[in-house]
């Protein structure tokens, strides 16, 4: 499982830092854009996500938490295999599957955030469009809060599906991850975790990164 750091911070400056912190300590970002009509925050821009390329080398995974993802994925410049994720309920089944193919062309890999009380069964029809689920452990738009416990019996079904389908399917998961939560992550196989408060509201995000990462190490 990788971790990926999920700053919230608004402007390059501002994000500076975190990339002398953790450009040698992580295999990537995640970085959430909200547009105040999916979910009623408002957060990032494609604009200060097209300019990560200059200021670090590492995999970006762009969460799309808007209303219109396909508008947002036709700004995107940024490397050639980021992850690109957008939400389920978002769209229809028809849009879901043609802003698949806009990642496709640009050569970076679709993914499909399912929020938590959205059952599996829909999304599972996009499977031949999506090799990647991001099962959202709380609701979106809001960070801080704790873990929903419901999500790990989600996990286990889609464990065993694409054990039994024999699917390349990855899961990933975001919000509410802290240590404890992470050797429950690890046995039901998640391939990518995204954590903010667990790091970033922390007095020192890259100890707390490094406890995560021995965490997850250990079991």
């Amino acid at each position: 499982m990788f971790i990926f750091p999920a700053p919230t911070q608004q402007t390059i400056k501002d994000l500076l830092p975190v990339f002398e912190m953790f450009n040698g300590l992580c295999i990537g970002y995640h970085i959430d854009i909200m547009d105040g009509l999916f979910v009623p925050s408002t957060q990032g821009s494609m604009e200060l996500v097209n300019q990560f390329p200059q200021y670090t080398d590492n995999q970006l995974w762009i969460h799309l938490m808007v209303h219109n993802p396909q508008e947002y994925i036709e700004q995107l410049t940024i490397p050639e295999e980021s992850i690109i994720t957008f939400h389920y309920e978002a769209v229809e089944l028809d849009e879901a599957e043609y802003c698949a193919q806009l990642i496709k062309q640009k050569n970076m890999r679709p993914s499909l955030a399912i929020n938590p009380n959205t059952p599996l069964s829909g999304p599972l029809c996009l499977i031949n469009e999506f090799d990647h689920f991001l099962i959202m452990a709380v609701q979106p738009g809001t960070s801080g809060q704790p873990f929903i416990q419901k999500t790990t019996t989600r996990l286990k079904e889609l464990d065993i599906y694409r054990k039994t389908q024999n699917s390349h399917l990855s899961l990933a998961v975001d919000g509410g991850i802290t240590q404890d939560i992470i050797p429950t992550l690890q046995s039901l196989h998640v391939d990518h975790a995204s954590v903010t408060s667990g790091i970033f509201n922390t007095p020192n995000p890259a100890a707390s990164f490094k406890l995560l990462q021995q965490k997850k190490e250990s079991f």
